[in-house]
C-alpha cells in the first residue's frame, strides 16, 4: 500500500471537481461491495481508505474492519460505534 486517503490528501493538496468526483466514485464502489456481502463497516474514514498509485491512477480499498459487523434481515445497528470525531451525530 502507498499510504491512506489522507496521506494522498496531504500529498496531492488541492484536487480538481474531476479528480473528487473520480476518487468518491471508486470509494463509494469499493463500499457497495461490502454491502453485497452484507457487511457494516462501522468506522469508515480517511485513513482507513488505503490507496495505491498505478499508472498515475489511484486504487483504494478500505481497511481496519476490527469494528465490522455482518448484517442481517433483522440486524438492527442501535450502539454507535467508530471513531468519535467521525461519527454522525
Amino acid at each position: 500500500m502507498d499510504g491512506s486517503l489522507l496521506d494522498l490528501h496531504r500529498k496531492k493538496g488541492k484536487l480538481t471537481e474531476g479528480e473528487a468526483l473520480v476518487w468518491i466514485r471508486d470509494i463509494v464502489r469499493c463500499y457497495k461491495v461490502l454491502l453485497r456481502k452484507n457487511i457494516m463497516h462501522r468506522d469508515l474514514k480517511p485513513v482507513n481508505i488505503l490507496y495505491i498509485e498505478k499508472d498515475d491512477k489511484y486504487i483504494f480499498k478500505i481497511a481496519d474492519f476490527g469494528l465490522a459487523r455482518h448484517i442481517g434481515i433483522s440486524a438492527i445497528n442501535t450502539i454507535g460505534r467508530g471513531t468519535l470525531a467521525y461519527i454522525a451525530p
